[in-house]
């Protein structure tokens, strides 16, 4: 699963003024040749620009055409948390 959150991250960008923490919840659905078919925010950070930050990065993946690496084992879907703070570190 490690790879497969840094792979979608790697499409991720956002910038804050604040160094305040925040975190939102996206669902994504994969198919099992790797393939984003879906994704749903589950839990917002409670500011919509990092929220759709976070969406964009599983657009952006999901338009690169890169093949995700499966979760093992390969459920229909998973749930990636997008930090702040973490984000901000790198």
């Amino acid at each position: 699963m490690h790879s497969f959150m840094e792979t979608v991250r790697q499409h991720w960008a956002f910038s804050s003024p604040k160094d305040e923490p925040m975190a939102c919840t996206i669902d994504v659905d994969v198919s099992p040749d790797g393939e984003i078919v879906a994704y749903k925010l589950i839990k917002s950070s409670g500011n919509k620009y990092f929220d759709n930050s976070a969406q964009n990065a599983i657009v952006r993946t999901q338009r690169s055409g890169v093949r995700l690496p499966p979760p093992e084992p390969l459920p229909k879907g998973m749930t990636i948390i997008f930090n702040l703070p973490e984000r901000i570190k790198r």
